[in-house]
């Protein structure tokens, strides 16, 4: 996470008889589960489309969090059984 968050990219971009560097940034948001979060899913019923959309809907509150709090950033949730499927984060 530190190395892709400390590396800055550059990119050259031709232009006619001239040469642009532009600054690139990079965020990312990741959403981890455990193998215990797993077994509890199966033991609860639930859908697996519902657990993929939680999934992700984690990850992408991670990325805006990471976006907001600057650049270069990487933020990881690791997913919590018991706030993971509350109505809020299943709509």
């Amino acid at each position: 996470r530190e190395k892709i968050a400390s590396n800055p990219v550059s990119f050259v971009y031709p232009n006619d008889n001239k040469q642009i560097f532009i600054d690139v940034t990079m965020s990312f948001g990741i959403s981890h589960i455990s193998k215990k979060f797993i077994e509890k899913v199966k033991n609860a019923n639930i859908s697996i489309e519902d657990l993929e959309r939680i999934i992700i809907k984690c990850a992408d509150e991670m990325l805006y969090d990471a976006k907001e709090s600057g650049r270069n950033k990487v933020l990881i949730r690791t997913l919590d059984i018991s706030t993971a499927f509350d109505k809020k984060r299943l709509s």
